[in-house]
């Protein structure tokens, strides 16, 4: 009898108690925008890499700078800089530029810059979200750039990469150099 008053009151308990559950879907999952804004690539119509147009918006990175436009500054020597070419020669991004003195090479570890990324800028080979920066200049000599960050940005289809607190040593003075710089691709 005791077996029986048990089961029973373990099926009541169990049974008897229902409650109405409404399934919902937070915020920010994979069902809020379509599948390519989540493939680490930049396609559809998105602005940067899976975000822009309808894959919600990008936060962009804000320069830690802020040189004039098409300026390069090397120690306390203004220059006029353009860009020359913009693209993916190989596997990485590549963005070229010329002043009076030289010419600079960029290049991401990426295949196209990620405007809402904070590049670090070394003197090696990039990855993800690092930069390689190369200066020749009549005066200083080359100019590998070992430290500082890098920015993109994106204005009627062009990009323009902005350099703040880059250092460099020149061998030829044998001093390092403070450098910034704004240029767009042509």
């Amino acid at each position: 009898m005791k077996k029986i008053a048990l089961l029973t009151f373990i099926a009541f308990t169990f049974f008897g108690c229902t409650r109405k559950q409404t399934l919902v879907e937070p915020e920010g999952t994979l069902a809020e925008y379509n599948d390519h804004c989540y493939n680490g690539l930049l396609d559809g119509d998105e602005i940067s890499i899976d975000c822009g147009g309808e894959c919600g918006p990008c936060n962009f990175a804000t320069p830690s700078c802020s040189p004039g436009t098409n300026t390069l500054k090397i120690g306390a020597s203004t220059y006029a800089i353009a860009g020359t070419s913009c693209g993916n020669p190989s596997s990485q991004f590549e963005m070229d530029g010329a002043y009076i003195d030289g010419s600079v090479t960029i290049e991401i570890g990426e295949n196209a810059p990620d405007l809402t990324a904070e590049y670090d800028i070394i003197n090696s080979v990039p990855l993800s979200h690092q930069a390689s920066i190369h200066f020749t200049s009549g005066s200083y000599g080359g100019l590998n750039l070992y430290s500082g960050k890098l920015y993109f940005s994106q204005v009627g289809g062009k990009y323009i990469a902005t350099i703040c607190n880059g250092m460099a040593h020149s061998f030829v003075t044998g001093v390092d150099y403070s450098i910034t710089a704004n240029f767009s691709c042509p």
